[in-house]
């Protein structure tokens, strides 16, 4: 075999990877070009808000007590989404692919309730945000799981 064509052929391949190389470089510079930290911005009475802060979170250390418990109440609305493609599944070789396209499907509402000091949690799914939504949960807050005895 010509020995100048395997050199030449060994040559244009370390060119080739050479060039990957440089421009794997010049992309991972693109991305950290501009890099966008998140930081909690403090207050501008920081001491005050410090102080009622662990005001707050001392009342998470207190003993139970069961004339007054201790109900965190919290709610969002999502979205919900039905896909319009059905993912390509993985092969070897080829991860999994799903179509970043959906389709919307109205939203719910979400209620979460947790009472720390006694280890209990509860979920409501609601279709709407209502105020009579809100309403019938705190109903059942105190008739159903926290009734005054």
């Amino acid at each position: 075999m010509d020995t100048d064509l395997v050199g030449r052929q060994g040559r244009r391949a370390e060119d080739r990877r050479m060039r990957q190389r440089q421009h794997d470089r010049a992309a991972a510079k693109k991305v950290l070009k501009h890099p966008n930290d998140q930081w909690v911005i403090p207050p501008d009475g920081n001491a005050a808000f410090v102080a009622a802060m662990e005001d707050v979170l001392e009342v998470y250390h207190c003993l139970p007590d069961p004339t007054c418990p201790l109900l965190c109440l919290d709610e969002t609305s999502k979205q919900l989404i039905k896909k319009t493609h059905a993912p390509i599944p993985a092969r070897p070789g080829r991860p999994a692919r799903t179509d970043y396209e959906y389709e919307r499907n109205g939203t719910a509402n979400i209620f979460m309730l947790f009472a720390p000091l006694e280890g209990w949690r509860y979920v409501e799914v609601t279709d709407r945000h209502a105020t009579v939504d809100y309403a019938h949960l705190l109903r059942s807050v105190s008739d159903r799981w926290f009734p005054a005895d």
